[in-house]
């Protein structure tokens, strides 16, 4: 049976058409491509539920104009052949930790921490203590990941409803040697955002399941969602299957305690809740723009150890120029995923653990049947002013203009490389810069929505 398990969930992973239809209006022309698109989708969830790979799908696809569209496959009950529903609730997993390292963001932004803080300053005792907070968020503190640790994974599987506390949860993986130094590399750990968890909950006082409610959940309107502390979903809800030994077979494995996930993997949704936090995740809707952008400053996961993304910064997975997160937790897998261009958002549940992350497969095989491609383009910067060479005042007034498909986060100046001033928000921005005496290079850049950076303008103003 012990092996059965490993061997499942192994310790390191726990426009052709357009030519045909110029004469046709947008909206038709449109409207066709994704009735297409769609077609294709459904398709691909028929071939993964008729290959018996999980018992049911549920895909969202939010497009602007046209609300969101919902292919239901399959069966949410093995038991009683109930079909999957689009209002079901499941788990979501390491979408939890999206939701975790928000709320850090919030309070590094009121001053009531900082993301260079070192995790020891808040759980004193830990290897790999001097990693900081960033560095738990992004995955790069080397800390080790309790759900690969075996006699976890064990007990977890065979006893499901056993409450933990995250002391014991974290006491697991401190028992380990940490996989390299704070920094050094990349490597997935939900021990991380069990830690980070445990920052929000010494910082404010209260429950990290309060704090994500009141500061996450209600400001967005997500009647569907919740950080449980019991082992039931509320329904409609769909059953979560796992095989843990080929010869029992596949297993109903809904009932779990979510106290075993907490902070990195505890939360329950929907798929219309979550196509409404991933397009706020993605715009960074409940942080400031530079917290926003400290979490655009991804790393290349692709060599690291962990669920499949392009680049991973704070909480936040880049896929295909896609921002959003995956995540799996026993008898479930789900994704979700924005397009900042087109403001499409996708999600995608399946009530099975399964030896591969499904959802991923299913998106990357579905990215190229929904919109453009996300373009490669440089971010765009306009500056008026050049004129200006020499200046008596003491200050100076920048103008222009800045964009992007993905948005502008900020336009940045800098004098003689130091920072001054950040202007926030897209299209026309204006700010002043203070001159010092004699000889000021400015220097000005914008940063968009995907962290994409423009050329550097370079102005030099003398001030008599």
């Amino acid at each position: 049976m012990t092996s059965s398990l490993i061997s499942r969930f192994p310790p390191t992973r726990w426009t052709g058409i357009l030519a045909g239809l110029a004469v046709v209006s947008a909206t038709t022309v449109l409207a066709h491509v994704a009735a297409a698109a769609d077609a294709e989708i459904a398709r691909i969830a028929d071939r993964v539920v008729n290959s018996g790979t999980v018992p049911g799908v549920i895909i969202g696809i939010y497009r602007p104009g046209r609300g969101l569209e919902v292919i239901t496959r399959g069966v949410a009950d093995v038991a009683t052949r109930a079909p999957m529903n689009a209002a079901n609730s499941q788990r979501i997993g390491s979408i939890t930790k999206s939701f975790t390292v928000t709320r850090l963001l919030q309070l590094a932004e009121e001053g009531r921490l900082s993301l260079n803080d070192p995790i020891d300053n808040y759980v004193p005792g830990l290897r790999n203590g001097s990693a900081t907070l960033s560095e738990l968020a992004d995955m790069t503190s080397g800390i080790f990941n309790y759900t690969e640790d075996l006699p976890f994974i064990l007990e977890f599987a065979f006893n499901r409803t056993k409450v933990w506390t995250d002391r014991q949860i974290v006491a697991i993986a401190n028992a380990q040697k940490p996989y390299f130094q704070p920094g050094e590399a990349w490597h997935y750990s939900n021990t991380n955002t069990i830690l980070l968890g445990m920052v929000v909950e010494r910082v404010t006082g209260n429950s990290l399941r309060a704090e994500i409610t009141r500061n996450l959940i209600r400001p967005l309107g997500l009647d569907r969602t919740s950080y449980p502390t019991g082992i039931f979903l509320p329904p409609p809800f769909g059953h979560g299957y796992a095989i843990l030994d080929d010869e029992v077979g596949r297993l109903d494995v809904t009932e779990i305690s979510p106290s075993a996930l907490s902070g990195a993997g505890a939360m329950i949704s929907t798929v219309d809740d979550l196509r409404v936090w991933g397009r706020a995740l993605a715009h960074g809707t409940l942080v400031s723009r530079r917290s926003q952008l400290a979490r655009l400053r991804m790393i290349d996961s692709s060599r690291g150890v962990g669920p499949f993304y392009d680049r991973y910064g704070l909480a936040l997975g880049k896929i295909r120029g896609w921002l959003g997160h995956t995540a799996e937790v026993l008898g479930y897998q789900s994704l979700v995923m924005h397009n900042l261009v087109t403001n499409e958002s996708v999600v995608i549940f399946v009530n099975s653990s399964n030896p591969t992350h499904v959802p991923t497969d299913m998106f990357l095989e579905m990215t190229p049947r929904l919109s453009r491609a996300i373009p490669n383009r440089p971010t765009q910067l306009r500056v008026t002013g050049k004129k200006f060479r020499s200046i008596s005042g003491t200050t100076v007034t920048l103008r222009g203009r800045a964009s992007s498909e993905a948005g502008i986060l900020l336009v940045d100046s800098s004098t003689s490389g130091s920072p001054r001033r950040i202007a926030r928000g897209s299209g026309r921005w204006q700010f002043e810069v203070p001159l010092q005496p004699g000889r000021n290079v400015i220097r000005i850049r914008a940063v968009d929505g995907l962290n994409r950076k423009s050329r550097v303008e370079r102005l030099v103003i003398n001030r008599s």
